[in-house]
């Protein structure tokens, strides 16, 4: 998929608005990864993969390199503040790729401010989040429940936001960032930033302008109706709606009707040349590959 990634940047984002593109590798074998990127990747770019930077995620940590995956990940997300020189960030996962332009206007409102979308705070996270919110000092309203940031990607955030809640991580925990994630939490990335911002009154309404959202993901398929599906694809056709993911544990139980549905989404978003890339993208691979993307 992010092969498919590659060519969705390439095709859907405006090359004003992009600077590096960085790809973080969490992948515990860096060197047969980056073959294999260069050999399958690299070119998908088009005229942007001269912004392209790929790094090993490894040489971002030092005490908790050989730590499970999705852990390791969350922590290189928010580490990566730390080397990026844009004052934005947009994380993606592997799983997400871009179906209408990406510019200034898709992620920030006329005022200059990030746009985002707030919904329900996910319940499995419940403790994650509150164990953040005990770590800055407050305690969450029912508002604040009912009215999250996103846990996951597409994200948009500012580098220096995300540094200073680094910073005051260690502080207050009295040891590097990685060694307090994992041991001194338990945290989540995107819960614990969203603390962060609720830690600082009015801070959200200054930087985030909460409106429609401009993602939609296939994500759950225990969770997924006829009428859930359906809703989806409409909302797909939205002008609005710029990106899609669909996580890999979605393809394998994939809903009737969904090959169907993203064949012409991604025909028509220019991302396939032929039926048979549809069955090459949805290939799952043997192991998970985790990958994960910064533009700007």
């Amino acid at each position: 998929m992010l092969e498919l990634q590659a060519r969705s940047i390439c095709q859907h984002a405006d090359p004003a608005f992009v600077g590096t593109i960085y790809v973080i590798s969490n992948e515990p074998r860096f060197l047969r990864f980056k073959k294999q990127f260069y050999a399958h990747v690299f070119d998908a770019y088009g005229d942007l993969k001269d912004r392209v930077q790929l790094i090993d995620g490894k040489k971002m940590l030092h005490s908790f390199r050989k730590k499970g995956g999705w852990i390791r990940q969350q922590i290189l997300k928010l580490l990566a503040a730390r080397i990026i020189t844009a004052d934005y960030v947009l994380i993606l996962d592997s799983k997400n790729h871009f179906i209408r332009r990406l510019n200034e206007a898709a992620l920030f409102n006329p005022d200059g401010k990030m746009r985002t979308v707030t919904y329900p705070l996910n319940t499995a996270f419940t403790e994650k989040f509150e164990r953040a919110c005990d770590l800055f000092g407050i305690a969450p309203t029912e508002a604040d429940f009912a009215n999250a940031m996103p846990q996951s990607t597409p994200y948009l955030a500012s580098k220096d936001l995300i540094k200073r809640m680094l910073a005051e991580t260690e502080g207050l925990l009295a040891t590097d960032f990685e060694n307090a994630f994992i041991n001194l939490g338990p945290f989540t990335e995107f819960y614990l930033h969203y603390a962060f911002i609720l830690s600082k009154p009015g801070l959200f309404e200054t930087i985030y302008d909460s409106g429609k959202n401009v993602n939609v993901t296939f994500w759950n398929p225990a969770n997924e109706t006829a009428e859930s599906f359906g809703h989806k694809l409409e909302k797909i056709k939205q002008s609005h709606i710029c990106s899609i993911g669909i996580h890999k544990r979605y393809i394998k139980n994939a809903p009737e009707g969904f090959l169907k549905a993203i064949s012409e989404i991604w025909g028509e978003a220019g991302l396939i040349r032929g039926d048979s890339e549809v069955s090459y993208f949805m290939k799952l691979p043997q192991k998970r590959r985790r990958f994960f993307g910064f533009i700007f």
